[in-house]
C-alpha cells in the first residue's frame, strides 16, 4: 500500500552541502560511546540506535509523521543524501513512536480530516482505508451515502463492514507508529529508499495488551 505519509509528495529541496558540513563537523550523528553492538538496528543504508525489547519495524504504510510537525526540506534532502552516499555510515537514534491499531473510526475521521484540508497537519498524506472506495464513503458518513445511493443497502454495507473487520482489509487491524520524534531522519531515510523504519516504543503493559502486543512483537 502507499505510504501513510510520503515525503516525496511534500518536498523538493536539494541537498546542502553546507548542511551536511555543519552535520559531520558538530556530530549529529556521532555514535555515543555507551551504543553496544546489541543496540544497533540495521535497515538497508541505515543503522538505528535503539533499546533491546523496546524495537519494533513497521513498513511505510504503518508510519505517520508527529501530528503538526514543521520540516526543514533541506534537512531531509542532506539527510536523504548522506544516507544514499555508500561512502557514508548513516548511524543515528530510532525515533521514538506510539503505536495504533486501525479500526473503521480512524478511517472515517481521516477522511474527515481530509475534508477539512487538515490531513497534512495530522501527519499523513493519504486516508485510512479499507481497500474498497464505496465501503470508506460509508464508513465516513452512513447518513450522506445511504441519502445518495439508496437507505436499501444499509444492511448489505453493514456486512461488508463486518467483514472487512474480520479479514483485515486495507489498514483495517494494521499497527501504525505515530512519530513523536525524529521525523527529518526517519523520512529521509524513507527518500533514500529504505523499505521501511526502525522505531522504539515506549508502552506499558495495559497499552499493549489493549493493542494486541506481546513480547515476541519486539525486538
Amino acid at each position: 500500500m502507499e505510504p501513510l505519509f510520503d515525503a516525496a509528495l511534500m518536498f523538493e529541496d536539494a541537498p546542502s552541502p553546507e548542511l551536511r558540513e555543519q552535520i559531520e563537523e558538530e556530530g549529529w550523528l556521532d555514535v555515543p560511546d555507551w551504543v553496544g553492538e546489541d543496540d544497533l538496528y540495521r535497515g538497508r543504508n541505515t543503522t538505528w540506535i535503539g533499546r533491546p525489547g523496546r524495537m519494533v519495524y513497521v513498513d511505510w504504510d504503518q508510519v505517520s509523521s508527529t501530528p503538526g510537525n514543521e520540516f526543514s526540506s533541506e534537512k531531509l534532502a542532506t539527510f536523504a543524501d548522506m544516507i544514499q552516499d555508500r561512502s557514508y555510515d548513516f548511524v543515528a537514534g530510532a525515533p521514538e513512536a506510539y503505536l495504533m491499531r486501525v479500526d473503521v473510526d480512524n478511517i472515517a475521521e481521516s477522511m474527515a480530516a481530509e475534508e477539512e484540508g487538515n490531513l497534512e497537519h495530522g501527519g499523513m498524506t493519504r486516508t485510512f482505508t479499507t481497500g474498497d472506495e464505496e465501503l470508506d464513503a460509508y464508513l465516513f458518513s452512513p447518513e450522506r451515502f445511504l441519502e445518495h445511493e439508496g437507505v436499501e443497502l444499509q444492511d448489505e454495507m453493514e456486512q461488508q463492514k463486518e467483514e472487512a473487520i474480520k479479514n483485515g482489509d486495507g489498514d483495517l487491524g494494521n499497527i501504525v507508529a505515530y512519530l513523536r520524534d525524529g521525523n527529518h531522519r526517519a523520512f529521509a531515510a524513507q527518500l533514500a529508499g529504505e523499505p521501511g523504519l526502525w522505531v522504539f516504543v515506549r508502552t506499558d503493559a495495559a497499552q499493549e495488551k489493549f493493542l494486541g502486543l506481546t513480547k515476541e512483537d519486539f525486538e
